[in-house]
């Protein structure tokens, strides 16, 4: 809901400044996001493996953060350095300046998403929430003043926005987890040398979930969208952010989760939970995806942005075709809990292989229709592969998926009934 709230604010800016702007700022975003995604991949998902065993935590969270820092200030310089190469490359000059900001939005995310790890590492959703809801609140604060004072113009001014909101989230989060953060003063070299290695092997994962992730945005830029489009690509995708949202909520119990059972050889109970996974996010997304076919959500945009983006609905109603392969991709998430580095690359690696070919072929023919294409592909391609892996570690099966969805109802008619005996 929290990510749902913000996708709609967002609305306001996507009105205000217009397609083009919003397409550089969303290709600024792009880049920020993958390289958090590898910087988390590459060293705070050590806190979480590792620091699941008290003995370690401690050396973990230190090994995480020191790694974590490093990664995040080099690469932050390297694109603040480059970054009319990057403007040169992608034929938008109109890209450097809000380069230029990327350091400043970069630190002001940096403890945000270090304590999000700590949070997930204790299992914590409500601590989760609060830094969550600090971030989404001060940036609908910051649109709806913009909006109404007349600062918010353009694309550099949605950057000192994401800067200021992910600032106050960071110190939310600092505030809540200062007292729960304990680091290392002395390391062991062998644990540490196998925190690196599990980095290094992680990372190659993650490099291609970013890719997935963000990789539209700035695959379209390089084969010759312009900004407009790229704006109403942005604009359909924060809406099928609602599906990733659903998808985003489920990792924060599965994951750690899922890396608590390996650890302890639970398989039995590993094998249901996923099953459930599976079951219940296909009851929650498949009434979803078909109302968005159903319903006339042209009208919706066009009430909306009055005319601004109407290619969106379109690509909104082909993106939604991926979420129902949502439920079958999260098993990367078991992949990555149970410390299965290799297969999870292998999956995400043909996932980017088959994403980047689908691109190559259609968008110089369909624009972003056919990036859309690409993202569904890549979806259903994941999902299938991470779920082959999936089954022959835990022996998941699908008529015991059918079966956990027999579970959803009863679950359901409980409730009801629950409901009706306390009215």
């Amino acid at each position: 809901m929290l990510y749902l709230s913000l996708g709609l604010v967002f609305i306001l800016p996507q009105k205000i400044i217009g397609a083009a702007p919003w397409g550089f700022f969303a290709t600024s975003q792009a880049i920020l996001t993958i390289l958090f995604m590898l910087a988390d991949g590459f060293a705070l998902q050590i806190m979480v493996n590792f620091g699941v065993v008290e003995e370690q935590r401690k050396q973990a969270t230190s090994s995480a953060m020191i790694l974590y820092t490093i990664f995040i200030g080099l690469f932050t310089l390297l694109i603040w350095l480059g970054r009319s190469e990057i403007a040169l490359l992608s034929h938008k000059p109109e890209l450097e300046p809000v380069l230029s900001l990327f350091p400043l939005v970069a630190l002001s995310f940096w403890l945000r998403n270090f304590t999000l790890k700590v949070a997930q590492l204790h299992i914590d959703t409500r601590g989760t929430f609060i830094i969550d809801s600090a971030w989404v609140g001060a940036t609908i604060l910051l649109l709806i003043h913009g909006q109404q004072t007349g600062w918010l113009v353009n694309e550099i001014d949605m950057m000192y926005v994401t800067a200021a909101s992910a600032g106050v989230s960071s110190l939310v989060g600092v505030l809540l987890y200062s007292r729960r953060i304990r680091f290392a003063f002395k390391f062991d070299i062998g644990l540490f040398r196998q925190m690196i290695r599990f980095g290094f092997a992680q990372f190659g994962s993650a490099a291609t979930m970013g890719f997935l992730a963000q990789g539209d945005v700035i695959l379209l830029n390089f084969l010759g969208a312009n900004a407009a489009v790229i704006g109403n690509y942005d604009v359909a995708k924060k809406f099928f952010r609602g599906f990733e949202g659903i998808r985003d909520a489920g990792a924060l119990f599965v994951y750690p989760a899922v890396a608590r059972l390996s650890a302890q050889h639970r398989t039995s109970e590993l094998r249901v939970l996923m099953e459930k996974m599976i079951a219940f996010m296909g009851i929650i997304l498949f009434p979803v995806v078909l109302m968005v076919w159903i319903l006339p959500i042209e009208e919706l945009f066009g009430y909306v942005f009055k005319g601004k983006y109407e290619m969106a609905p379109h690509l909104v109603r082909i993106l939604s075709l991926a979420a129902l392969a949502i439920p079958f991709s999260m098993n990367s998430y078991v992949l990555l809990g149970m410390s299965q580095v290799r297969r999870l690359f292998t999956a995400t690696f043909t996932t980017v292989v088959v994403f980047v070919s689908v691109s190559a072929l259609l968008v110089p023919l369909l624009g972003a229709e056919g990036q859309a294409w690409a993202v569904v592909a890549s979806f259903w391609t994941l999902g299938t592969i991470s779920v082959i892996f999936v089954r022959k570690q835990i022996g998941i099966s699908p008529r015991r998926i059918i079966g956990r969805w027999r579970d959803a109802r009863d679950f359901a008619r409980s409730l009801v009934k629950s409901r009706r005996v306390k009215s």
